[in-house]
């Protein structure tokens, strides 16, 4: 089997030529510009494929630093939610901020189910606020 391992610079290269194969594709695909899927999520998902495939053929053992992969998780998902607009949530109409407000009040309860459990449990409320909407809403960089 054949072992790479990449440093920070060579990691962050890859990840770049990987975003902008992912905008290339989302460029000449129709259906993943319907789906708003993101150039990274494209370029990662076929990278990440790419590399299962070849690693459990046990042709290829790659390593990959790993240093920066929470502030540049911070990064994307901080971009994607400033993708959005007030005019958007216009465009979405009634439905989306009735939406909106059940997210918002769902938020609100999972966060004083989990400072009162946390403080019924004796430690410290924050814990509750980590296990409630900020891990359950947060996303993938939250979790």
């Amino acid at each position: 089997m054949l072992t790479f391992q990449l440093d920070a610079l060579s990691t962050l290269a890859l990840a770049l030529l990987l975003l902008g194969l992912g905008a290339q594709l989302k460029k000449r695909s129709y259906w993943l510009r319907q789906l708003c899927v993101p150039a990274p999520v494209i370029g990662g998902f076929g990278f990440a494929l790419l590399i299962w495939l070849l690693r459990d053929r046990q042709l290829l053992d790659l390593t990959l630093d790993t240093s920066l992969q929470t502030p540049l998780m911070v990064a994307f998902f901080t971009t994607v939610g400033l993708g959005g607009s007030l005019g958007l949530l216009r465009k979405g109409g009634k439905l989306l901020f009735i939406y909106l407000g059940a997210c918002w009040g769902l938020a609100l309860v999972q966060n004083v189910v989990g400072v009162s459990v946390a403080k019924a449990l004796g430690i410290d409320p924050l814990l509750g606020i980590m296990a409630g909407a900020v891990s359950l809403e947060g996303g993938f960089g939250a979790a």
